[in-house]
Order: structure tokens, then sequence, then C-alpha cells
């Protein structure tokens, strides 16, 4: 049952994060549209922090999925 639970936490963690990522894409292809420099300059800051924040995220869903197979083994 305690699997289940935590799979399903998972799961609806991982929605949250794909919403995430698609609302920042598409307000970061709504700003492509603006020619200025510092707007892609803004951009290239966003998307670094996204790439960051995602990987952050990847490491934490990496360290529980590896907790969860200790516990399973």
């Amino acid at each position: 049952m305690n699997a289940w639970v935590n799979r399903k936490e998972e799961e609806s963690y991982l929605g949250q994060l794909e919403l995430l990522v698609v609302q920042r894409l598409q307000n970061s292809s709504d700003e492509r549209s603006l020619p200025s420099k510092r707007v892609r300059k803004r951009e290239e800051v966003r998307l670094n922090k996204l790439s960051i924040e995602m990987n952050e995220e990847l490491n934490r869903l990496e360290a529980l999925i590896a907790d969860e197979q200790k516990q399973v083994d």
C-alpha cells in the first residue's frame, strides 16, 4: 500500500513538473517574437535557470527512486 501511495505521489509530481515545463516553454516562445537583444539575454537566463531547476528536480527524483528501490530490496 505504501509503495502505491508513493508511486501516485511521484506520478502527480511528474505531472505537475511537466505542466511547469510546458508553461515555461510557452512563455519563452511568446517572448521570442520580440526582436530586442535584451529580451534574448533574459530568455537565455530563464532557460539556464529552467535547465538548472530541471536538473535539480531530476536529481531529486532519481534519489527518490533509488530510495524506493532500496526499500523494496
